[in-house]
């Protein structure tokens, strides 16, 4: 039983090896993202881009909730008053 679960093993880590995109999936997720049959998306901005865009993102958030806060533009009575008067 034992030799029957090392080929077993043997031949499993084989078929992963020999395979890139599955050793990158078991790389990973582990076995268990190939028993899923989970994919891999590739990159195509680095880890610093992500962040730089988060914190732009952030900023112009930020900037936006200010603007707002002191340039609200709510329509009162004073002013609907305002320009009737006129």
């Amino acid at each position: 039983m034992i030799f029957h679960n090392h080929v077993r093993s043997s031949c499993f880590i084989s078929a992963v090896l020999s395979d890139p995109e599955k050793r990158a999936i078991y790389d990973v997720y582990g076995e268990k993202g190939l028993e899923a049959e989970w994919d891999l998306i590739p990159r195509t901005r680095t880890p610093q881009e992500i962040r730089e865009e988060y914190e732009r993102l952030a900023q112009e958030r930020e900037e936006r909730r200010l603007q707002q806060s002191t340039n609200p533009r709510v329509c009162t009575d004073e002013s609907l008053f305002a320009i009737h008067s006129l």
